[in-house]
């Protein structure tokens, strides 16, 4: 591979992981789901009792932002949608169906509800 190659290459590689909606399949292979005013990179972990831990990190797109956290403990089945603090435009949802988790992000309308 060229040293040009090997650099398109590098630098289209975290385009691949951004969607508005992604699937986990494994422990600790993360990916990040891209809404209009913030992005949110999600990973999980095994926890006791056949649970896993998703750990979400997320970022407002606006210049000077802050980075905030969520943590969660999922069971197969157990489902959630949220808006974050200060965007109430767009609703992320979470859920998790035997092994595999399931990232959304979309926007909503006034009342909260995915549009």
């Amino acid at each position: 591979m060229t040293a040009g190659a090997f650099a398109f290459a590098l630098a289209m590689a975290p385009l691949a992981t951004q969607a508005a909606e992604i699937t986990l399949t494994a422990p600790f292979a993360g990916g990040t789901v891209s809404g209009a005013a913030t992005d949110m990179s999600v990973y999980f972990t095994e926890a006791e009792g056949g649970a896993y831990t998703v750990i979400a990190t997320y970022l407002a797109k606006a210049d000077g932002a802050q980075p905030g956290r969520l943590m969660m403990e999922m069971k197969d089945g157990d489902a959630l949608r949220f808006a974050l603090p200060g965007h109430p435009g767009e609703l992320y949802g979470i859920a998790r169906s035997g092994s595999q988790v399931h990232v959304t992000a979309a926007p909503a309308d006034w009342r909260g509800r995915a549009s």
